[in-house]
């Protein structure tokens, strides 16, 4: 009996081990390119080459979804090879995109040309970045670290998403350069929450031009072709489909600094200024009433207009209440939060100490 058992159990992994899973992939084998097509010189054979069968722009990626293709208009210097992400990908394939680590750098001057039509911009040279797999990055960075390999490859080097340099070169560039504005929509293409304000004006800077629905439908739907599953309310990401664009933040920000004043001079704390609103004692704010709160006040004076719009942002959710926890992500100042945030410290559970050896009183 046990012998017939263990016979039915091999037949079962021999069928597991011969069935063919369809994986999606672009090709059975990694598209194979010359490292020196980056050093892109002018009208050159590898040069065209690259740009035509192994790079392409970000913003050419298409997500099908419900029959459609989603795209987004990311930055023309923003590409990706084929190894790391096909042109096309749908969620329901077995096979989920790959997560974006590390960027290919590729500083070019004005005179030179990319192979593809697309030369220096503005007389002042330009930056392209690539998002490659870990193997790419690998080989390349092994290039680069040799004699030889860097001598032939200016300008090139390589960077991780956040923030290190993986290359012996190592560019300064400006707060202002354009560089930085590829790194945070790389970012942003990887599904990464946690963003500072300034990385969040980078991406609506980048992003400007697709309204804030399609921008939210494309990082849905990238959430689900990479099989992540946490949710992105509440999160600094938010921001990305809240707002038109950089203006707009700075708009909302400026009104929520005007209602941190306001609960600074009429309350002792963000926590009594909430208890103050909230008259039920129900834990929750009604945005309406703390809209008349806002109107009614003179000390720092309001438009209709922009307490309506801070509301609306306020209010991720859309349910027209606001927890304490987002009265206070919004209108707190950093010494509420730090009050906040010793008081949570002392309230939470110790933990025991141990038995013996101690004596007791």
């Amino acid at each position: 009996m046990v012998q017939e058992q263990e016979q039915q159990r091999d037949q079962v992994r021999q069928v597991v081990v011969d069935t063919p899973v369809d994986f999606y992939r672009a090709a059975s084998e990694p598209v194979q390119w010359e490292p020196l097509a980056l050093a892109r010189t002018a009208g050159s054979s590898a040069s065209s080459a690259f740009y035509s069968n192994v790079v392409y722009p970000l913003r050419e990626l298409a997500l099908q979804c419900g029959g459609a293709h989603v795209r987004m208009p990311f930055p023309r210097e923003l590409l990706v090879t084929v190894n790391h992400t096909h042109k096309m990908h749908r969620s329901d394939q077995q096979r989920r995109l790959k997560g974006v680590y590390v960027l290919l750098v590729a500083e070019r001057a004005a005179s030179e040309s990319t192979g593809d039509g697309r030369g220096g911009e503005g007389g002042g040279g330009g930056v392209e970045c690539v998002v490659v797999s870990l193997a790419e990055a690998e080989s390349i960075r092994c290039l680069l670290m040799s004699g030889a390999g860097g001598a032939a490859l200016p300008g090139v080097s390589l960077t991780s998403t956040a923030g290190l340099w993986l290359t012996s070169r190592t560019p300064a560039f400006a707060p202002a350069h354009p560089f930085h504005c590829l790194v945070q929509s790389a970012r942003f293409f990887n599904c990464e929450f946690r963003l500072d304000r300034e990385q969040v004006i980078l991406i609506l800077h980048a992003l400007a031009s697709a309204p804030e629905s399609e921008r939210r439908a494309f990082f849905e739907e990238l959430m689900r072709c990479r099989r992540r599953s946490t949710s992105w309310v509440g999160t600094a990401v938010a921001q990305v489909f809240n707002h038109a664009d950089e203006a707009h933040l700075r708009q909302i920000h400026a009104t929520s600094l005007k209602v941190r004043e306001w609960v600074a001079a009429a309350h002792p704390s963000i926590f009594a200024a909430f208890q103050a609103l909230d008259a039920d004692r129900d834990g929750w704010v009604a945005c309406a009433d703390l809209e008349r709160a806002l109107l009614a006040q003179s000390a720092v004076p309001f438009t209709r207009a922009e307490v309506a719009e801070l509301m609306r942002h306020a209010d991720d959710t859309g349910g027209g209440f606001l927890s304490m926890r987002q009265f206070a992500a919004h209108f707190a100042n950093e010494a509420d939060l730090a009050h906040e945030k010793r008081l949570a410290v002392r309230a939470s559970p110790r933990r025991p100490a141990a038995d013996g050896g101690g004596g007791g009183r």
